[in-house]
Parts: C-alpha cells; sequence; structure tokens
C-alpha cells in the first residue's frame, strides 16, 4: 500500500524494505518471513526485526489467561474466529450467557480495551476460559486449524530460506511467549537451513520490558542494514547482520542520520 501511494509518502516503489513487529508485530513479521517465498518473491526485503514473537499461540492462551494480558487472548480468538466461519459458530453457541459472558466477550469487537473511559472494565486478570460452557474445549476442538496457522517454523526450509539477514530480540522472561525453549528452538530451524540469524536474548525483561531495549537496538542495526545495501556491502553472514554489536551511542553519526 504504501508503494502504491508513492506520490504522497514519497517512497520509491521499489524502496528496500526492513520488516520490524514487536509481539503481534514480531508474530506477523516472522511468519510473512516464512511465506515471502510463495506470495512476495519479488519484494526487495532486506531484512527482518522480529521482537517477542509467540512461536504458539495456544501456549500463549494459557500463559496469559487470568493475568494482566488475559485481553490479548479475546482479541487472537475473535481474529481467528472471523476468518473460520465453522469455529466462529461453535464458539458463539458455547459463550455462557448466565451472567451476560457472551455480551462481555463479543464487546471486544467495538471497542479499545485499554483506553480509560471505554464501555467496559478490562478484562485483565480474568479467567476467559469462563465465558464458555466447555471452558478452553475450543483449543482441543480446534487443534488442527491453530496449530496450522499459530506454530511458527512449519514452512521452514532451505529451498524458502530468505535471503536477508533476520534479528531475534526477546525477554528472557518473557511471561507471555513462554517457555523460551520455543523461541530458541524457531531459531534453531532457521539457521539449520542455513539462514542469516542475529539473536539478542535480553536478560531479565519480560513481555512489557523487552520492547524498548530491543527497538533501541534495532533502530541502529537496520539504518546500518539499509546503508550497506544501499553501498553494495551486501556480505555474507555474519557480515549481513553486521551494524550493532551491543553498544548504543546517543550521539549523530552516519548510522542515526
Amino acid at each position: 500500500m504504501t508503494f502504491a501511494q508513492e506520490d504522497d509518502t514519497e517512497i520509491d516503489k521499489d524502496a528496500n524494505v526492513i520488516m520490524v513487529g514487536y509481539s503481534g508485530g514480531g508474530l506477523a513479521t516472522e511468519w510473512a518471513t516464512e511465506l515471502k517465498a510463495s506470495y512476495a518473491e519479488d519484494l526487495p526485503i532486506v531484512g527482518a526485526v522480529i521482537g517477542g514473537a509467540p512461536p504458539n499461540v495456544s501456549r500463549v492462551y494459557h500463559n496469559v489467561n487470568e493475568g494482566q494480558f488475559a485481553e490479548l487472548d479475546v482479541w487472537a480468538m475473535l481474529g481467528i474466529m472471523n476468518a473460520y466461519p465453522e469455529m466462529d459458530q461453535w464458539m458463539r453457541e458455547d459463550l455462557r450467557t448466565d451472567a451476560y459472558q457472551d455480551r462481555r466477550f463479543l464487546l471486544e469487537q467495538y471497542k479499545c480495551t485499554y483506553e480509560k473511559g471505554t464501555l467496559a472494565q478490562s478484562l485483565a486478570g480474568r479467567n476467559i476460559s469462563s465465558f464458555f460452557k466447555s471452558g478452553d474445549q475450543f483449543l482441543t476442538e480446534f487443534k488442527p486449524i491453530l496449530n496450522e496457522i499459530g506454530v511458527m517454523g512449519q514452512n521452514i526450509t532451505e529451498e524458502n530460506k530468505p535471503n536477508f539477514p533476520l534479528v531475534f530480540f526477546y525477554g528472557t522472561v518473557d511471561e507471555v511467549t513462554a517457555p523460551i525453549e520455543d523461541t530458541e528452538k524457531l531459531i534453531g530451524k532457521w539457521r539449520d537451513v542455513g539462514a542469516c540469524v542475529f539473536e539478542w536474548p535480553l536478560e531479565g525483561k519480560d513481555h512489557s520490558s523487552a520492547l524498548i531495549p530491543g527497538m533501541i537496538q534495532a533502530f541502529p542495526w537496520m539504518n546500518t542494514r539499509f546503508w550497506n545495501i544501499e553501498n553494495g556491502k551486501t556480505g555474507k553472514c555474519p557480515d549481513a547482520a553486521t551494524g550493532f554489536q551491543g553498544q548504543i551511542t546517543l550521539e549523530p553519526s552516519h548510522e542515526l542520520r
């Protein structure tokens, strides 16, 4: 869309691209990397920064349920329901109505839940499974769907490995994407097929606190990556991923301009 609006954005339609995202954005970035060969082979992507990505959405459901991020479960469920009519029908019929749980669950389609003064209280700390007659049975009922669209790494092959470097950053105590072994295994799968991968584990950081330090590292890396490509310095892994080695300067430099 950005390239299509070249006159408005002043971004050249052939400009190089680095994908970047955190949490749900990291999920989208990783999946886009996995599927690029099949849907956007010609797009000039020169790097991907994947932060706090959840390798398994079913694990995330249990991780955040009854915690501060419980609303993530509702948003994810509604999104999947919107994509799969059979799941939508089953879950709507399974919603409890004795305490208006159905209305509260479906309200998430229409409101911004983290803003003050919204229509209903936050679902943080709530047991989302209690909204349903069958609890979390939907995880079993629709396991094939959830595995197909919610488990990263299934499309990683030597044939479709990216020709650009990947950066993974994550908190070592991330309570949303836990266990950390899932992220490490995903990174290992990319490396096993020969992908160029940078890994930045952020010690002691959880899902919220990993975002800022991770992005502070990512921005100079992206700037340097663009600069290297534009100046013909593509290199080979790990040279292609150089540009940030753990030191950040707040003084202007060619990396930050």
